[in-house]
């Protein structure tokens, strides 16, 4: 799970850790509500007056009227600024996140409508007895925030912090990310 994706696997292994051999959770959005005005408070204390203006001018009905795209790709650019560690790779990362696929709005409706009453998830580990491995960025203002949630929901797992690296590390420090992936997959899966 990576990000929101996280949250809602810790969500299926708290209804079904039977089902779960492997969790691996990337930059792992909150698992209760509890740190939300943190996140926020993190994410605005990264955010700069300037792209703020950018982002009323990306949203002006008149400038997407003119070209839709280029709007939607400036307010998306402008969003991940606040995530990303180096500004200057913003737009590698924007590729690099652009070819994984589009953004499915719908389930960023449905996510951002179920925080307020998020299910507690804090407990989602306990039961548990696959191996986790929760990987965040140093730099990243959601997971640096979330990461201690998930080591008291998922007690004994593997913890790889990357530096340099914001909320894509993925995207921002591959070389180092799929690595550590790689390596608790060959760890923990027995190939026939």
């Amino acid at each position: 799970g990576r990000s929101w994706g996280s949250m809602l696997a810790a969500g299926y292994i708290s209804k079904f850790p039977e089902r779960v051999r492997l969790f691996i959770s990337v930059c792992g959005g909150e698992l209760d509500s509890s740190l939300r005005s943190t996140i926020d408070a993190n994410v605005k204390a990264v955010s700069h007056d300037p792209d703020s203006s950018r982002y009323r001018y990306w949203r002006n009905p008149s400038i997407i009227k003119q070209d839709s795209s280029r709007a939607a790709y400036e307010r998306t650019r402008l969003h991940l600024l606040t995530r990303v560690y180096d500004s200057l790779d913003i737009d590698a990362v924007l590729r690099r996140q652009i070819r994984q696929g589009p953004t499915n709005r719908e389930m960023g409706w449905v996510m951002w409508k179920s925080i307020p009453r998020q299910l507690q998830f804090a407990r989602a580990g306990h039961s548990f007895k696959g191996k986790t491995l929760l990987v965040f960025g140093w730099h990243d203002p959601i997971s640096l925030t979330t990461i201690s949630q998930y080591m008291q929901a998922f007690p004994g797992a593997e913890i790889q912090g990357i530096y340099r690296s914001g909320h894509f590390p993925e995207s921002e420090q591959p070389g180092l990310f799929y690595p550590i992936v790689n390596a608790f997959l060959r760890k923990n899966i027995r190939l026939k």
